[in-house]
């Protein structure tokens, strides 16, 4: 039986130099991004400032829903999970969890776990580092501030990682989670079958990416989520049969 997963990132050295605590945390990071050699910039990629996680070590399969919380959808999705006692991560954009702090407490109430999803959901390539770092920051307060505890787990807009996002996401101390299945199920007009056809059948390590909301979407139909409330019943349906097992991201 799979218990909540501890994602495991790396500590990290600061500089001694004497003017190190007069900067701010994003100014702290910023030679990683302009560093002027070409070779320095290819050896010092997103990956290795963010060190981001898109798979789990081990037997389990963990069920992430992003952008929420939504006042019906993710009630739907919680009352969905309750019937299969699956545990579920939900990355939640931190002014949804000002709006709706009382579905933040059911999500925990219900044994599953929140992470940090921005504060506003805006596009990381529209800011600049110190917009993204305040706003990634905002985010985790807020949702921290709703939980009760310190929520360090963070996952950036839209998967946006390059070398900007990334310095942003280290000068914050987050630590990044990605995914490694993505049925794209915030595209219109999909039904539940087009999304369990891209989920697949479920493979042990895999991280599944989901929504229970859908921020600024290009299609107004993208707000509709009850065919991916119907893909993850059908879904948990066949996964618990097989054997599947899940855990939540700690």
């Amino acid at each position: 039986m799979c218990t909540s997963r501890m994602l495991c990132f790396s500590a990290t050295r600061t500089s001694k130099r004497t003017d190190w605590h007069q900067m701010r945390p994003f100014e702290r990071l910023q030679p990683l991004m302009q560093h002027p050699y070409n070779r320095m910039r290819r050896v010092i990629t997103p990956d290795r400032i963010a060190k981001p996680v898109s798979s789990l070590a081990g037997g389990c399969v963990a069920l992430t829903f992003d952008d929420g919380p939504h006042p019906a959808y993710t009630h739907e999705v919680l009352d969905v999970l309750a019937d299969h006692e699956i545990p579920a991560t939900f990355f939640v954009v931190g002014r949804n969890a000002r709006r709706h702090p009382e579905i933040l407490r059911r999500i925990l109430g219900e044994g599953h776990s929140v992470a940090s999803h921005s504060m506003t959901h805006t596009d990381p390539w529209l800011l600049t580092p110190a917009e993204l770092w305040r706003d990634y920051r905002a985010g985790h307060l807020e949702v921290s501030s709703v939980a009760g505890r310190d929520v360090r787990l963070f996952r950036p807009p839209k998967g946006h990682l390059d070398r900007r996002s990334a310095v942003a996401i280290r000068a914050a101390r987050l630590r990044t989670v990605l995914w490694s299945v993505d049925p794209s199920d915030w595209e219109p007009h999909l039904g539940p079958q087009d999304i369990l056809e891209r989920i697949g059948k479920p493979v042990a390590g895999d991280i599944v990416l989901l929504h229970d909301a859908v921020e600024s979407p290009h299609d107004s139909a993208s707000l509709d989520r009850s065919a991916t409330v119907r893909a993850v019943a059908k879904y948990l349906e066949y996964a618990v049969r097989d054997g599947t097992t899940f855990t939540s991201l700690q």
